[in-house]
This record gives C-alpha cells, structure tokens and sequence, in this order.
C-alpha cells in the first residue's frame, strides 16, 4: 500500500514538473530572442564606432567617433539601471 500511494506521489509531482517547463520554456526562449536582439544592436553600434574611428583623418574626427561611443555607453548603461529596477520591483512583489 505505501509503496503505491508513493508511485502515485512520484506521478503527480512528475506532471506538475511537465506542466511548469511548458511555461519555462516559453518564458527562456523569450529571455534568449531578447537577449540576442540586444546583443545584435550592441554590435551593430560597435561596427558603426569601428567604421568611424577607421575614418578619423585627424584629431577632432577621432573625438566625434569617441563622443559617439560615450553616448551609445551611457543608453546602455541606462537600460541596464532599468531593467535593474524592474527585476528587483518584481522581486519585492513577490516577496
């Protein structure tokens, strides 16, 4: 008699398992799109100071190409603070 009532526990934590990855997997393959996209538009940006600073014929070009890459830093930067705050309001709602 246990050892049905535990083959039968073992069953129903093994489906609730099953029902759960379905929306983790959703939810990772969500988290993977954005994090290449993310990564794409980071190289992208790359590429383009790349271009510029190849350019650069003299002083002043290179402090545009420089200033460019300041800029494209510090929206990154911001991003991240945002999405720092988002994960840790959710955090707290959830605690």
């Amino acid at each position: 008699m246990k050892l049905v009532l535990f083959i039968m526990t073992i069953n129903l934590f093994a489906f609730a398992d099953h029902h759960e990855e379905g929306k983790k997997g959703e939810r990772f393959a969500k988290i993977k799109a954005n994090a290449l996209e993310n990564m794409d538009k980071r190289i992208s940006q790359m590429q383009a100071n790349r271009s510029c600073i190849s350019a650069a014929q003299n002083k002043e070009d290179m402090q545009a190409c420089r200033s460019s890459m300041k800029e494209n830093r510090k929206e990154w930067k911001e991003k991240r603070q945002e999405m720092k705050e988002k994960r840790k309001s959710r955090k707290n709602k959830e605690d």
